[in-house]
């Protein structure tokens, strides 16, 4: 599983969501969307600057960054596109949709920001990744 996370970065919500995927059998991988401009996690009270910072991403830079985790997927543990999904929180759910069309990914599935203090948000991603999975 490909978890795409929001515009506030590799937060602790973006966390504890692939720890829970990896509870329920699932491997996820997290890139780091900022990593190409010294990224950093944004706070949300920092809305505005985090979805500047979101904005400023290159569509070429996300669309390696989902291809290396879909290596690393398929190189390192031998799971193949067509038997993983993405998952794409906030502004990144349009991505997870793009990357499931060009890649051939068994599933995509956009969810709304997780919040920080509720482990039903990753509960509910993962019954639709679930439902979606072959």
């Amino acid at each position: 599983m490909v978890v795409l996370h929001d515009a506030y970065g590799l937060t602790e919500p973006i966390e504890h969501c692939c720890r829970a995927l990896a509870r329920s059998g699932h491997v996820a991988v997290a890139p780091y969307l900022y990593y190409e401009t010294g990224g950093k996690e944004f706070r949300p009270d920092n809305e505005e600057t985090a979805r500047a910072a979101m904005s400023l991403l290159a569509a070429d830079d996300l669309a390696a960054d989902i291809a290396g985790a879909l290596d690393h997927l398929a190189s390192r543990l031998g799971i193949p596109a067509r038997a993983t999904g993405a998952l794409g929180v906030g502004e990144t759910g349009p991505l997870a949709t793009r990357a499931a069309a060009e890649h051939d990914l068994a599933a995509a599935v956009e969810c709304d920001p997780l919040d920080e203090s509720s482990a039903a948000d990753a509960a509910r991603a993962i019954r639709l990744l679930d439902a979606r999975l072959p």
